[in-house]
């Protein structure tokens, strides 16, 4: 049951670092579900109140997160599973 847990904080981890804007993990590189228990209830992420800019953009990185993940953080194999040539 720990090895769930550990993963997915493993997962929110790299999450995190791959998407960070700097050297430091900050609660806006963590995903929208750890932010709401970061800030609690004031923080409103009901879908109208999201920018349609930052719905594309979680959705993009959501989907290289997994690429990497299905790659083992391979950058190539994770580039050649989402179709593009460009390394992530």
């Amino acid at each position: 049951m720990f090895e769930v847990y550990v993963r997915e904080l493993e997962n929110v981890i790299e999450r995190a670092i791959v998407i960070g804007k700097s050297d430091a993990i900050s609660v806006e590189d963590l995903t929208w579900r750890i932010q709401k228990v970061a800030y609690g209830p004031e923080l409103d992420i009901s879908p109208d109140k999201i920018p349609f800019e930052q719905k594309v953009q979680n959705f993009e990185e959501e989907l290289i997160i997994e690429a990497l993940e299905n790659a083992n953080w391979v950058q190539t194999k994770a580039a050649e599973l989402l179709g593009t040539a460009a390394v992530l």
